[in-house]
């Protein structure tokens, strides 16, 4: 959708004032799609790092997308009142990077040490390449763990409302296209994004986007279309053993560098 680099910050400008003009001409045209499980979404991972604020180019984009493609509105997320205090929270977290990777590095524990007393857990992930990170989500007896080995597609959304769930977070929407094809969807009742694609995501279905105050600028809740949290810590779980013994070693063979 944009250039990965540019001669000069003039040309930024320039590309980023065509692509707004170019989809909300798609958006007056009225231009629709067949579908879209087949085909990638166009992404706009390279956006945020452009410096600027995309709140209203993401809003459009977004836009764009539910115009061309109106069964990305569906869902059918349960409608609920507050959660009784007998039974706890069900909360599920969709991505396809719970295996080695940065978002799961920084994020997975997050999630494994949410207290169990309190919440019912449900993962759910595509990736293709399970490891280690993985294993440790699916080995957990508190943890539901599905895996979508198809990808988030249109027609198995059903596998969240399946679950019944009061709050749905996705920790890093933005990297991969097709969880985007889940987020369109209203899912559960209270939806919300982590900052590990540190972007907004332009979509009326994100309705929190948690982040820290040491991340964001002091009028950073103009730059979200969603509500922007700030939490007071840095907002990740980073385990002192994440490079086990031996991990070290395996890295610098797999980058062609002599080991140690």
């Amino acid at each position: 959708m944009v250039p990965v680099i540019y001669e000069n910050e003039a040309e930024i400008i320039k590309r980023r004032e065509r692509l707004g003009k170019e989809i909300k001409s798609l958006i007056e045209e009225g231009v629709k799609i067949e579908a879209l499980d087949e085909i990638s979404m166009p992404g706009t991972f390279y956006l945020i790092y452009q410096g600027f604020n995309d709140r209203d180019l993401m809003m459009d984009i977004q836009k764009l997308y539910r115009s061309a493609y109106p069964k990305l509105i569906g869902g059918g997320g349960r409608v609920m009142s507050d959660v009784p205090e007998e039974r706890k929270i069900r909360v599920g977290f969709v991505s396809s990077y719970f295996r080695r990777h940065s978002v799961c590095k920084l994020l997975c524990g997050i999630i494994t040490n949410l207290d169990k007393t309190k919440f019912d857990v449900v993962v759910f992930s595509s990736t293709s390449d399970p490891d280690e990170y993985t294993e440790e989500i699916m080995e957990d007896p508190d943890i539901t763990f599905i895996n979508v080995q198809e990808g988030f597609l249109l027609k198995n959304r059903d596998l969240v409302t399946e679950q019944n769930l009061d709050v749905l977070i996705y920790p890093d929407i933005g990297m991969d296209t097709k969880t985007t094809m889940w987020a369109h969807g209203r899912l559960a009742k209270v939806q919300m994004v982590f900052w590990g694609h540190p972007a907004t995501t332009g979509l009326e279905t994100m309705d929190y986007f948690i982040s820290s105050d040491a991340y964001e600028y002091s009028d950073g809740g103009n730059r979200f279309s969603e509500q922007l949290i700030r939490m007071d810590g840095l907002g990740f779980f980073f385990k002192a053993d994440a490079v086990a013994e031996g991990m070290g070693d395996t890295m610098r063979q797999e980058l062609n560098l002599k080991t140690r």
